[in-house]
């Protein structure tokens, strides 16, 4: 199965990350999948919320998300970074039959790992951007 992987470091802690990742009441903040403005958009995208399992260890900073429709699979790492704040990354694992569509999960996770990132920041009052 095809698969990528992205990363960005956060100056906000984990647990801000964490809080933000894991809540899927938050979701539309930051996932860019959703109607979010300057997201990016995918034509094939349906305008409702799509169903999905969450699942999580907070003892090894692991979220997985997986879309239950086209079983795209969305592994999400936290680790404490030494000098302060947060490495967030991810795996995307997206089914052969899905592979067509694989720069547009770059391009939306890509979006989505930066944008939760800065919002962690703005979070803790620590956004310069």
């Amino acid at each position: 199965m095809p698969r990528f992987e992205d990363g960005v470091d956060a100056a906000a802690a984990p647990k801000t990350v964490w809080k933000l990742l894991y809540d899927p009441e938050q979701f539309a903040r930051w996932w860019g999948c959703y109607e979010a403005g300057d997201a990016p958009q995918s034509t094939s995208h349906p305008n409702f919320p799509m169903p999905k399992l969450v699942s999580s260890d907070q003892a090894d900073g692991r979220i997985t998300v997986s879309c239950m429709v086209s079983d795209i699979a969305f592994d999400w790492r936290l680790a404490g970074n030494p000098g302060g704040g947060t490495r967030i990354e991810v795996a995307v694992v997206v089914p052969e039959e899905y592979g067509w569509r694989l720069e547009a999960q770059r391009d939306v996770i890509g979006f989505s790992i930066r944008r939760l990132a800065h919002l962690a920041e703005q979070e803790e009052g620590l956004a310069l951007r």
